[in-house]
């Protein structure tokens, strides 16, 4: 479904289906696969948030953890010490590398539909 301004409406569930604990797994899958990070802000061991996190750095996106989160959660030290976060302080760190993020990937889809166009 496009909007106005582009874009698309993704589900791995017919708009029908009613909410469920077992939908949340899929609907985490999709969000850490279309978006260009993730920030967690708060998330047990056994949370959503951290399973969106693991996700968002498996399909190779950004992954934002605040402090208290790496002060108190093993599993986000672990993240962190892995590389495959980054500690934020300030929201501004977060937009900055959104933002050179999107300006990397918008540069990827002119590369990829200037190829398209000499077919």
């Amino acid at each position: 479904m496009l909007g106005e301004r582009g874009g698309a409406l993704l589900s791995k569930l017919w708009p029908t289906s009613p909410p469920a604990k077992y939908t949340f797994p899929r609907r985490n899958v999709v969000t850490s696969g279309t978006t260009l990070g993730s920030v967690v802000i708060e998330a047990s061991s056994t949370s959503g948030a951290k399973m969106q996190a693991r996700l968002a750095a498996e399909h190779g996106r950004l992954v934002f953890l605040i402090r208290s989160l790496a002060d108190t959660q093993p599993w986000a030290r672990k993240m962190l010490d892995e590389s495959r976060a980054i500690l934020v302080t300030a929201s501004s760190e977060i937009t900055d590398r959104l933002g050179r993020a999107a300006g990397i990937q918008r540069a990827g889809q002119q590369r990829q539909q200037s190829a398209l166009v000499g077919l």
